[in-house]
């Protein structure tokens, strides 16, 4: 009684493709497009770093998502350059992980992983760049100095606060505060008002009251407080603490009319980024207080009765504020009178500079037929400095590619015209613009229609299979139009019969007999180009087991002996095995195999050694068995 397991040969040859399921797909090709990034920049703050006992921090961001997805065909290939050098992120083992796609997650951030990084996706049509993307570390440094400070003045008299700013970003400022013992959290603080005419502020931290009172003096545990924020996160840590005396006033410090003082002025020459908020400074002191009017260009911009005004008058017009476009750039007078003396002006010179942007972001696809004239725009840049454009062919510089006597970069480098497009001109064509404030990036995808047909083999070009096994050969093709596919067998296209089938390119066999071995030819076609792929079909003899004898009954001998014969192809090699009742022989003690596996002794003296006896004979392309039954003779 034979028994036969059949080992199921499938040969395919594969073309990846977003489109699958249907047999063999004609693949569109189509070069990257990174359409998921961040929206913003990312910030971050070290896992490692020490708090000090004054700081808090209600958002710690302590893991840094890098975001990058495309779409092409076929499916790209990613990688991500940080600060214009490939980022081997593998290097940092399992602090960095690639979930999915371009996706980057940095766990537990470190001060080296700050920087500008770009992904880049990647096919056989093209390289895409995403935008630039700044990572930053979260920083606030210590004060230099951390103490309690006595100051002691007359009633009457100016009294200054200093506090300096230390080093952050985002960029801290300064608040100044009342508090009884240590404050722990933010709301803890007691700000100072300073719309109170006699508190002067700068944007440096200083503070200046004039003139003191006896309600200004400090009592019992209380100091004056140095407060340092970020302006875009809840981290909060103070500085200096000032214990202030207020003596009784005397004839020498009587409340008389002082001419306006100055304080604190912004510097005479500034430079501000565009759409940044600024503000200028123009403090003084005085008795009365003095009033400031700002002009711009030799017009009063404050206070003024326009409307809209584009400029915020604060702290007795002592400062204004405004968010930076052009229109602001220009001399700034501030013009300072109390009736004491004679009027003082200072003048601040405003350059603007802007790091550079596009009129729009959207990164554009152009879809253009052979032959087509495509003008590619794009590139439309905008900054101070003068931005500086340089384009980028499928991740590197255009000077570094191929010369193309059809291509040209025009409108000071802000389009550029391709004349009679071929389809090696498909590709991602970026714009990288710089200035000395910043860079950016984007692109234009251009996919020419008109592919030359294509066939990929991921195996190797020889199939072999056994007589009564089906053989199936898939073949997806790239191409545009779309090719005509068609197979060959031994130099005579193959026609379908009962046995034979042919869908979407597939070719099925399904019982495999000596005739069907040969040489098989897939053939694509289209307007381009004929490509074609060759397969060699061997079909193998099944391989056919014998046990003899097959049954035996109560031996008179100590042992019975099983010979197994098999009949297998010259090309293949057997390996022979034994099973008891299913379960191979190696398992147990009794029973001797010789002759390569082909012959098997087993004892008879004992009913417990009866059962089914399978011979299996196994080479590369199947398995046959042959199964013998033993009636042991019992004591």
């Amino acid at each position: 009684m034979d028994s036969t397991v059949k080992l199921s040969i499938f040969f395919t040859v594969i073309i990846i493709s977003e489109l699958t399921g249907l047999g063999a797909v004609l693949n569109f090709k189509s070069p990257p497009i990174i359409d998921w990034t961040n929206d913003e920049d990312v910030l971050f703050r070290v896992e490692t770093e020490e708090p000090y006992p004054d700081w808090k921090s209600f958002d710690e961001k302590r893991w840094v998502p890098l975001i990058c997805g495309a779409k092409g065909n076929p499916t790209p290939e990613y990688y991500w350059m940080k600060n214009g050098e490939y980022f081997n992120w593998t290097l940092e083992g399992s602090r960095i992980t690639n979930p999915t796609m371009g996706f980057l997650n940095i766990q537990n951030p470190k001060s080296s992983d700050a920087g500008v990084y770009q992904c880049f996706a990647k096919n056989k049509w093209g390289i895409s760049g995403s935008k630039m993307l700044h990572v930053r570390q979260i920083k606030l440094e210590p004060p230099k100095n951390y103490s309690v400070i006595v100051k002691q003045v007359f009633e009457g008299e100016l009294v200054n606060f200093t506090c300096e700013q230390p080093d952050g970003y985002p960029k801290p400022f300064v608040k100044w505060g009342k508090y009884i013992d240590e404050p722990t959290f933010e709301s803890d603080f007691d700000y100072l008002n300073e719309s109170d005419p006699r508190i002067i502020t700068s944007e440096v931290g200083n503070m200046w009251i004039w003139p003191v009172t006896q309600e200004d003096a400090t009592k019992e545990n209380y100091t004056y407080i140095c407060v340092i924020k970020h302006l875009e996160t809840e981290y909060v840590r103070t500085a200096d603490r000032i214990k202030l005396i207020v003596l009784p006033r005397n004839s020498s410090s009587a409340q008389n009319a002082i001419a306006p003082v100055k304080l604190y002025t912004t510097s005479e020459n500034i430079t501000v980024l565009w759409n940044e908020y600024v503000s200028l400074y123009c403090t003084f002191g005085g008795i009365p207080p003095p009033k400031v009017t700002w002009k711009k260009d030799g017009k009063i911009i404050c206070p003024s009765n326009s409307r809209p005004n584009l400029y915020a008058c604060g702290r007795r017009k002592s400062v204004i504020s405004t968010r930076i476009g052009y229109a602001n750039e220009g001399k700034y007078t501030c013009e300072v009178s109390n009736g004491i003396g004679d009027p003082i002006s200072h003048t601040i010179n405003l350059k603007v500079l802007a790091a550079p942007y596009f009129y729009s972001k959207k990164s554009e696809h152009i879809d253009a037929n052979e032959n087509q004239t495509v003008n590619m725009f794009g590139c439309f840049a905008f900054g101070e400095p003068t931005p500086k454009i340089t384009w980028i062919y499928n991740g590197k510089p255009l000077s570094e590619a191929p010369t193309n006597p059809r291509l040209g970069v025009l409108g000071n480098s802000s389009h550029i015209l391709i004349e009679k497009v071929q389809i090696s001109d498909t590709g991602n064509y970026g714009c990288y613009v710089t200035n000395s404030e910043g860079r950016i990036y984007k692109e234009t995808s251009l996919n020419v229609s008109g592919e030359y047909p294509t066939i990929e083999i991921s195996k190797d070009s020889i199939l072999e299979t056994v007589e009564g096994d089906k053989i199936g050969l898939r073949c997806d093709v790239y191409g545009y139009p779309d090719p005509a596919v068609k197979w060959i067998r031994n130099g005579a296209e193959v026609t379908e019969n009962q046995n034979l089938s042919t869908s979407y390119g597939n070719l099925t066999i399904r019982n495999a007999t000596f005739a069907d071995a040969g040489e098989y030819t897939i053939e694509a076609t289209n307007r381009l180009s004929t490509v074609n792929s060759t397969i060699n079909v061997f079909v193998r003899r099944r391989t056919e087991v014998e046990v003899e004898p097959d049954y035996v009954y109560k031996p008179s001998d100590y042992y019975a002996t099983f010979k197994c014969s098999a009949n297998v192809d010259r090309n293949l090699t057997p390996e022979f095995r034994w099973y008891w009742n299913g379960t191979p022989m190696n398992y147990y003690f009794f029973g001797i195999i010789r002759d390569d596996g082909r012959t098997l002794m087993v004892p008879t003296n004992d009913s417990v050694f009866s059962g089914t006896y399978t011979c299996e004979v196994k080479t590369r392309l199947d398995i046959s068995s042959a199964n013998a039954t033993l009636v042991a003779n019992p004591k």
